[in-house]
């Protein structure tokens, strides 16, 4: 399963507590020269009546922070990205009745488990607005950046979604890659765009690409942990040998893929087994 982003949200919403973040993982290791993902609550001052924000550990605070941290060999920080979520209204010289330009940057992050590689996406959003409305798109783009464990910038690509998957040593990176859309398709927030399912090594170098085809489009890429499998939606693949399965099943379900090379679609149980994990039935499998 993906990582689901924490965002503020109405005060009903529950966000998970300050925590060392790798991945889907909580990490209470040695942070020598590795890659921390970190949430750090805003908190309200006693003076102040805040009538929404964010649940944190029962407690309502302005915000949960998120900050990219690269540890030294010392085990002390010497670096820090902290992740943006801006929203900024500016005025516009456009034509009435847009008078303002709205701009939304967003940045979404992923840790590797081993905590070696680190993924950033950053969303550009800007709209022209009127005072009570939106108007049309003037610019919009995603941009994927890979990061050492030293916080270089090793490489990256545009026209993203903000979904990717890493591998457990971040070794491999599955992005799904959209079409350059043209001026007319972001103004009039069109959505037909294709889309592709990619895995590239940690160069930058392209190991394996899935094109649904022309009227189709790929939500999701997920990997093994040891990278050498994924699947693209219902799409199941092997990277280095760049074999495809289309799974025959038709109906409900989920995708799963293993280090194994077994690809099964599965559906979930309320059952959970004696490690607090749900239990599955599977629909359909195929092995490579």
């Amino acid at each position: 399963m993906s990582n689901r982003r924490i965002a503020s949200t109405p005060i009903w919403a529950l966000i998970v507590g300050h925590a060392l973040v790798w991945g889907n993982f909580a990490y209470a290791g040695d942070t020598k020269g590795r890659i921390m993902l970190e949430e750090t609550p805003e908190a309200y001052s006693p003076s102040e009546k805040p009538k929404t924000g964010v649940l944190h550990k029962g407690r309502l605070v302005k915000a949960v922070r998120k900050h990219v941290r690269f540890m030294g060999p010392d085990g002390k920080e010497h670096k820090s990205i902290q992740l943006k979520h801006e929203r900024k209204v500016d005025k516009s010289n456009l034509p009435a009745p847009y008078d303002q330009k709205l701009t939304q940057v967003n940045q979404f992050a992923k840790v590797s488990q081993t905590g070696e590689h680190a993924g950033i996406i950053e969303t550009v959003r800007i709209v022209a607005t009127a005072p009570e409305s939106e108007g049309p798109t003037l610019q919009s783009s995603s941009t994927f950046r890979y990061y050492d464990a030293d916080g270089n910038v090793l490489w990256q690509k545009e026209n993203v979604s903000t979904e990717f998957y890493m591998s457990q040593n971040g070794a491999r990176v599955g992005l799904v890659e959209y079409e350059a859309r043209s001026l007319e398709q972001i103004r009039e927030n069109r959505d037909d765009q294709r889309s592709f399912a990619v895995v590239y090594d940690a160069a930058g170098h392209e190991l394996f690409k899935y094109d649904p085809g022309p009227d189709k489009i790929v939500s999701s890429v997920v990997l093994s942990a040891n990278g050498k499998y994924g699947v693209a939606d219902r799409a199941c693949f092997e990277v280095d040998s760049k074999k495809l399965h289309i799974p025959e099943y038709r109906g409900s379900g989920f995708a799963l893929i293993d280090d194994s090379g077994r690809c099964r679609i599965v559906k979930y149980l309320r059952e959970h087994d004696a490690q607090g994990k749900q239990k599955t039935e599977t629909l359909y499998e195929y092995r490579f």
